[in-house]
């Protein structure tokens, strides 16, 4: 793990390979420093709903994060494919939206 201008930068790696992966699990320490800092709930949001976010969350969530997809601040190239992920996500996990994810945040 290094740090580059304030950003925490995580490599993946297993057994001195780099791998072609978009887990955020597999090959880095990423659940190991965020458990350290007592973080238990993942909240995500970027690109391919369908790829990385789906596997991702759904690796979160096996791995008893409380997980929660912010449904507005996920696209995909495939717009059937991103709304097939997220009818298939929201079955086993939270959804919220970004205003919403504000609202509870400003609670705390």
């Amino acid at each position: 793990m290094q740090e580059i201008e304030g950003k925490i930068v995580i490599n993946t790696r297993v057994s001195s390979l780099i791998v072609d992966t978009a887990s955020i699990f597999i090959g880095t320490e990423f659940e190991r420093l965020v458990r350290n800092i007592g973080v238990s709930t993942l909240i995500f949001a970027g690109l391919a709903t369908d790829f990385g976010i789906e596997s991702n969350a759904r690796e979160s969530l096996n791995r008893d994060f409380y997980t929660v997809i912010a449904s507005d601040a996920v696209s995909s190239f495939d717009h059937e494919s991103h709304m097939r992920s997220l009818e298939n996500l929201k079955k086993i996990m939270n959804m919220a939206s970004s205003k919403e994810l504000v609202h509870i945040w400003s609670k705390t």
